[in-house]
């Protein structure tokens, strides 16, 4: 069960990059197995053999070593030269929480004609979720990533973060940075101007979806 879906995995490692939680999985079969050999080596008249002893070692130090790097990710910025090498890493693994401090800041700032807060919408599904949680408040989070062109996620099937709501009509939005594909080509607004240096967009008069972008599906037309 384990074996095909680990070696696709790191077979296909060298072509494009991997998240490490993929084959994750996959190893549950193998602990079992694992588990199974090593109860019959321990009960071994005379304990088990040097080959064994040295690899279960192994083992223990790559697991231990493993899990202090899961559990304090941050401890590696204080390896000499590794802060530069893992900025990009690190800020994935533990930067959450300051990118949503710097968009808090943002939020802040804003004032609405409405006097409501402001829509926060993000181009990906995942920095949506993250804002989402931690942001003061836990506000609600648009994604607009399927609008882009990228694979549908679960903001596009409901109603609490379907852009296409006309109850969102006129309202303000805080965009979260840009990318290849402006604001203005998938999102329509009065206007959209640039806030804190271009890391966030302010757009007045929301109007819609534009008519040329990725429209998502609504949530009566999935097929159960």
């Amino acid at each position: 069960c384990a074996v095909p879906a680990v070696s696709f995995f790191v077979a296909l490692s060298p072509v494009t990059p991997m998240l490490a939680s993929w084959p994750m999985p996959s190893f549950a079969p193998l602990v079992v197995l694992v588990a199974v050999f090593a109860a019959g080596e321990f009960r071994r008249p005379g304990g088990p053999d040097v080959g064994f002893r040295r690899a279960w070692r192994a083992a223990v130090v790559y697991g231990l070593g493993g899990w202090l790097v899961l559990s304090f990710p941050n401890a590696l910025a204080l390896v000499p030269g590794a802060a530069h090498a893992l900025r990009g890493p690190l800020r994935r693994i533990a930067g959450h929480r300051e990118a949503a401090a710097e968009l808090a800041e943002v939020l802040g700032a804003v004032r609405t004609p409405d006097g409501r807060p402001p829509l926060i919408v993000a181009r990906y599904y995942m920095t949506a979720a993250e804002y989402a949680f931690y942001l003061p408040g836990h506000p609600t989070v648009y994604n607009a990533g399927r609008l882009l062109g990228k694979r549908p996620s679960s903001y596009d099937f409901w109603h609490e973060t379907d852009l296409t709501d006309p109850a969102l009509a006129g309202r303000t939005a805080v965009l979260d940075g840009r990318g290849s594909k402006g604001w203005e080509e998938i999102l329509r607004f009065d206007s959209v101007a640039p806030l804190a240096g271009g890391r966030a967009y302010l757009g007045r008069g929301f109007r819609g979806v534009a008519e040329r972008s990725h429209r998502p599906r609504s949530a009566d037309s999935v097929s159960p």
